[in-house]
């Protein structure tokens, strides 16, 4: 694996799963003979053993080849960042207010077609409810304005990040908690060690859905500071704020990356200095073992 590009490994590693036997239902498994049914459990065991050595090998494939891949990606995409920002700095985005609607023939048209028709009704009384927006307002927010392009290209990068980070929380969830062994009342050090690390990988797991939440929510609210700028175009407060509104995004973009690499840091560091205790938590064999 380590033979292969960065891009290549990331993919290689996080697509990789395992495939398991066919299996039962509970009501088939039912119906099968004593034998059968000793033999389907031996079966279910060995899977079981196999998707467990699986986990185990991916994990250490995680932590020592992807983690410090994603380490350099990390570093690369603050120096991209700081670079972008310096252009936004430079040359803002500005928004483009129509005054004049495009279509006005075509309106023109239909608005005589309404009168025709409204002339032909006779003395029948018909009342129109107020409009929201005047005339004017409708062919301003009608203002063909796209997205900040250097700001889109990081997020969708940013959210593909985001998006590795709960997986690879949730394979080494996994490889940690096959090696969970049954509950007893001495010799739980190693339980203990594996507690602590799950209590990591849930707070990486859980900052990667609020990052996500966050990333969302950037173009919902840079839509409604568009639509505020093209309703009232006079009013240049609203067009400051979008500025500033992306600039901010950078330095949260940023923020998140440098929080990443802390979680990845501290899963390396935590995994690598206890792998045995969390492969081999409780040692049966130890002449200290009393209970």
């Amino acid at each position: 694996m380590t033979s292969l590009s960065s891009s290549s490994t990331v993919s290689t590693l996080l697509n990789q799963n395992f495939e398991s036997k066919e299996q039962l239902s509970f009501d088939d498994f039912k119906k099968l003979a004593t034998k059968e049914q000793k033999q389907k459990w031996s079966d279910i065991k060995a899977d079981l053993e196999e998707l467990k050595k699986f986990s185990q090998n991916k994990a250490d494939d995680l932590i020592n080849v992807l983690i410090p891949e994603k380490l350099k990606k990390m570093g690369q995409l603050v120096s991209r960042i700081s670079d972008e920002l310096k252009k936004e700095k430079a040359c803002p985005i500005e928004i483009q207010v129509d005054e004049k609607d495009s279509n006005t023939n075509n309106g023109g048209g239909s608005q005589a077609k309404r009168k025709k028709k409204d002339g032909k009704r006779g003395d029948v009384k018909t009342t129109t409810k107020k409009e929201k927006y005047t005339e004017e307002e409708k062919i301003r927010m009608r203002s063909d304005n796209g997205c900040n392009e250097r700001l889109m290209s990081i997020i969708d990068e940013m959210n593909s990040e985001v998006n590795d980070v709960l997986i690879i929380a949730s394979d080494m969830r996994l490889s940690i908690s096959l090696c969970v062994p049954e509950m007893q009342e001495g010799n739980n050090f190693g339980v203990g060690v594996q507690e602590e690390v799950l209590k990591v990988i849930s707070l990486m797991e859980n900052n990667a859905q609020k990052f996500n939440s966050v990333l969302s929510s950037y173009h919902v609210e840079r839509g409604r500071l568009i639509s505020d700028i093209c309703k009232y175009p006079q009013i240049l407060n609203y067009k400051h704020a979008l500025t500033l509104f992306d600039l901010q995004q950078y330095t949260v973009l940023k923020c998140m990356c440098n929080d990443l690499k802390i979680h990845y840091c501290c899963l390396y560091n935590i995994y690598t200095k206890n792998i045995d205790k969390l492969k081999q938590p409780r040692n049966t064999g130890s002449k200290f073992f009393i209970y």
